[in-house]
């Protein structure tokens, strides 16, 4: 079955493996125009069309790519990418749906030297993939008229971004392994001190139909305290993304799909959230409800640990039982009760920790605060996206800005070379001698997120045009701007990944501690090598927008 995501599209398909070439087109439209004629017969005894498909080997092998290595392609790349997307905006079938255009080496040579200079395009599902030799031939025909361009490749792909991870309630142990590799089950007791890297949701469900589900959650970047023109003191803020506090506002929605599937929905226009979305938020724009609190740990996180135990407790007392039947007929009893002896103190244990961690809950501890700005989807800064949020912290939150110490990166590093070398200290204001918009003295960055933990990378390569499928509500006032792609280092682990979903809102240091950047997004190659890269904006950019947005006149790390 073939089809876009979502099982209502699959239809049923024939396909067929080929090794592709722009000569043998013709010969393969004819192959698979005959396959069809021969499948109809099929077609009409099954009362169901049969699709017939021929889809080259080289988009089924695993993909490597890696920096183009060719100074000249990257002196002007920047004018190039602005002429392919122009040609692509151009094109019905391209126009308003790219999602990431990049330059890098491409292929399936596991030598990423070996694979040739490419132009990468990504697209959304609204983009007819028919049509997309038409579409790959006009992008070549904009670097064949460049000078020193024409031996570079297109590939062409529908891919989207990292998203925000969304879990269904209640619990569905089919999604346990998945939730388990993307972290969601807290391990050991809850904090509370909210520290760096820690979760955060909106303190509320959302309906869909009679049914709830959780609100997704975000990285706790890092804490800053503001200033306004009236503010006599500093008051503490968590500083995130806009795009993970979106689920806060009136408006905010989720659908989901025949095959489970969890997708948002648009925001109706003139919503809070479509309000918030195209004007970004602070206390003076007129909203028509409450904008929800916020808390850490998230309920999305909270509600998969709890369900976690609850299928551990349960397995293990079926198990229980079992024994303690076996064991009125077994002539060799001392171990059967022994392992009974275990089980039922794993159980106490788990039932404990259950207890402590709704006890947590239940006195509402896990209050973070209210949400004070965040900048929507329209602002930027130098071709680079905006997308951040200020929640004021509740002053019964303890908090805290320390880094992670050592015994942290050791467990997720053999390495001592992937260690900052700020370990435990306090994160520090940005040195002004190191920007991520001078990569290559910045040397390697680090971050602490909420699904990746504690991970280290560096740039990787030319800027992207880039743009994010939660603000296609807005129409011709999207923004599509040129990014800074981070992501793992090629002299360690490259194993371990920068980041996934859920990491957005963290914050990147360098080796000394200095915050130099805010992680908004990501993105994956399909079937790639890797598990991709990530999106950042210079927090110099990120505080100067702060203060043309609000009446914030003085901000600093909080120390």
């Amino acid at each position: 079955m073939r089809g876009k995501p979502g099982s209502t599209t699959a239809r049923p398909t024939v396909i067929m493996l080929a090794d592709w070439s722009t000569e043998k087109s013709d010969s393969f439209t004819r192959a698979a125009q005959r396959m069809a004629a021969y499948v109809d017969m099929f077609s009409r005894m099954m009362m169901s069309p049969i699709y017939v498909e021929i889809v080259s080997r080289d988009l089924i092998m695993t993909k490597y790519y890696g920096p183009v290595n060719e100074p000249a392609l990257s002196r002007t790349w920047d004018t190039v990418s602005d002429l392919i997307y122009e040609r692509l905006q151009s094109l019905p079938t391209t126009r308003g749906y790219l999602t990431c255009l990049a330059l890098q080496k491409f292929g399936v040579n596991r030598f990423i030297d070996a694979n040739p200079a490419t132009v990468y395009i990504s697209m959304d599902h609204r983009s007819d993939e028919t049509s997309w030799y038409g579409v790959v031939s006009a992008v070549k025909d904009v670097l064949d008229r460049i000078a020193g361009w024409g031996h570079v490749q297109v590939h062409i792909e529908h891919n989207l971004n990292m998203l925000c991870a969304f879990e269904t309630l209640p619990f569905d142990p089919s999604k346990r392994a998945k939730g388990e590799a993307a972290n969601k089950r807290i391990t050991g007791d809850y904090s509370e001190t909210v520290q760096i890297g820690h979760d955060f949701s909106p303190s509320r469900y959302l309906l869909e139909g009679p049914e709830k589900q959780s609100p997704g959650f975000g990285t706790v970047g890092c804490f800053i305290q503001i200033k306004t023109k009236s503010d006599a003191e500093w008051r503490t803020c968590v500083l995130t993304n806009h795009h993970v506090v979106r689920a806060a506002f009136d408006g905010f929605a989720l659908h989901t799909q025949p095959d489970g599937e969890t997708v948002l929905t648009p925001p109706p226009k003139d919503s809070d959230l479509w309000r918030a979305d195209f004007y970004g938020y602070k206390p003076s724009l007129k909203l028509d409800h409450e904008v929800t609190s916020f808390e850490s740990p998230s309920r999305t996180k909270h509600n998969f640990t709890i369900g976690v135990i609850d299928q551990d407790i349960a397995e293990l007392s079926e198990r229980v039982s079992l024994m303690e039947r076996d064991l009125r007929t077994s002539k060799n009893k001392q171990p059967i009760r022994e392992s009974i002896r275990e089980f039922k103190a794993d159980i106490a244990i788990m039932k404990a920790e259950k207890k402590a961690k709704e006890s947590f809950i239940e006195n509402d501890k896990q209050i973070l605060g209210n949400l004070l700005a965040s900048s929507g989807f329209r602002r930027q800064v130098g071709r680079r996206r905006m997308d951040w949020a200020l929640i004021e912290l509740n002053k019964s939150r303890p908090w805290s800005n320390a880094l992670p110490g050592t015994r942290v990166w050791q467990s997720k590093y053999r390495r001592t070379a992937a260690f900052p070398y700020a370990l435990g200290t306090q994160i520090q204001p940005e040195n002004e001698s190191r920007s991520v918009e001078n990569p290559w003295e910045l040397g390697p960055i680090f971050k602490v997120g909420c699904s990746t933990g504690a991970t280290t990378g560096e740039y990787h390569w030319e800027k992207q045009t880039v743009t994010m499928d939660h603000d296609q509500h807005l129409g011709s006032d999207r923004l599509v701007t040129k990014e800074l792609v981070f992501g793992s280092r090629k002299d360690i682990d490259q194993g371990i990944k920068l980041c996934d979903h859920g990491d957005s809102g963290s914050v990147l240091f360098d080796k000394d501690g200095g915050v130099v950047a805010l992680l908004f997004r990501g993105h994956k190659h399909l079937d790639s090598y890797d598990d991709g890269f990530g999106y950042v904006t210079p927090i110099e950019h990120v505080f100067d927008d702060i203060k043309d947005f609000t009446d914030i006149r003085n901000i600093r790390i909080a120390p």
